[in-house]
């Protein structure tokens, strides 16, 4: 507990729509010197959902983020032998055989792995996987309502969602047209979810810790987003939703 309490008091403050004051890999340093074993694996978990994530870009042919377990060779290396050893990885790489079908099908390695993954989860990780699995579906089905095509998911139209997904919806339903204001929104949401996710836990606690994690990597993505070479990043990656 000592050490964690004087890592999470060393963080800054994050604010969304302000540049982070200290990086992700920053973060990771101090986190292997001050945290335990026990605690660094919940941070692992979420390095496997980040190699997924890296996974779909490499077969999007987008740039990969830093996030991962590994180096990008060595993620680019086992994604080509097929020796990725994550859930959701086997059927995906058994349902799509061909380099077209798997770059069509991209953002599926992400259900699958959030599908596949077991339940005996540490309880934050377990609850801001729900939270991704029901965001990617919420989104895709407005994706795909909007563009006249078959939604992925199926939805009960006269269902209520709880917050904050409700929320999800007024967005869509007022979103700017242009997709890079678009995905801020959106971003800004998933920011405020997860920080929602601990709202109730203990003041230094892991969970706090994981959504600072979590909670940077929303804002760094933002910051280099910024960027007008990487604004067709976004909409590379929602035409492959549709």
């Amino acid at each position: 507990m000592g050490s964690r309490y004087f890592l999470i008091t060393f963080l800054p403050l994050l604010r969304f729509g302000k540049a982070p004051e200290i990086s992700f890999d920053e973060v990771i340093f101090y986190a292997n010197l001050n945290l335990s074993k026990y605690e660094m694996r919940s941070v692992k978990l979420l390095h496997t959902f980040f190699d997924v994530e890296n996974t779909c870009r490499y077969f999007l042919g987008t740039p990969m983020k830093a996030y991962g377990s590994c180096s990008h060779r060595e993620l680019r290396e086992k994604i080509e032998d097929e020796e990725l050893d994550l859930p959701g990885m086997a059927t995906f790489f058994s349902r799509y055989l061909t380099r077209e079908s798997r770059q069509k099908n991209a953002l599926k390695a992400v259900r699958l792995f959030l599908e596949e993954m077991p339940s005996s989860l540490p309880s934050f990780i377990h609850n801001y996987f729900s939270l991704e699995k029901t965001f990617r579906s919420i989104t895709a089905h407005l994706r795909a309502e909007t563009t006249g095509r078959e939604s992925p998911v199926k939805f009960d139209p006269t269902q209520k969602w709880p917050e904050p997904y409700d929320e999800l919806f007024e967005i869509w339903n007022s979103r700017p047209t242009e997709a890079r204001a678009l995905d801020r929104e959106l971003s800004n949401w998933k920011f405020r979810a997860v920080e929602g996710l601990c709202a109730h836990s203990k003041p230094f606690s892991l969970d706090f810790f994981l959504s600072y994690l979590i909670r940077l990597r929303i804002l760094e993505d933002q910051e280099e987003l910024n960027d007008p070479v990487h604004v067709n990043i976004i909409e590379r990656i929602a035409k492959a939703t549709r």
